[in-house]
């Protein structure tokens, strides 16, 4: 009984903890707190979310507050249009390593954050 009570006491705790941090990652965000704790969701269980809307819904205010609920998080940006392609952010593919070993890599030096 004292182990039930103890799990318990943890998980409450743990909730607590994360009903905290999603109240002031949503901070002042109006009809955004689902959307909030669905990036959240995602990003403590390691997968990622795609945000689709017109402009001025708080996209961009989203993933930028994210960053907060982590410790020495660090984030980039990168302004997408109707005409980018995947090259634009995660750099091009190298030639020479197609040509020379069958590899498709991209040359990532400058584009992606290390």
């Amino acid at each position: 009984m004292a182990v039930d009570t103890k799990k318990t006491q943890i998980n409450d705790q743990f909730r607590a903890r994360i009903e905290k941090i999603l109240t002031h990652l949503a901070q002042g965000l109006i009809e955004r707190e689902e959307v909030m704790k669905l990036t959240f969701l995602s990003a403590i269980a390691g997968q990622t979310i795609f945000l689709l809307g017109p402009p001025g819904v708080a996209k961009s205010l989203i993933a930028r507050r994210l960053k907060y609920a982590f410790k020495g998080a660090k984030s980039f940006e990168y302004l997408m249009h109707r005409f980018s392609t995947p090259d634009e952010v995660f750099g091009p593919i190298s030639i020479s390593k197609l040509k020379n070993d069958d590899k498709l890599e991209r040359v990532v030096d400058y584009y992606l954050p290390r």
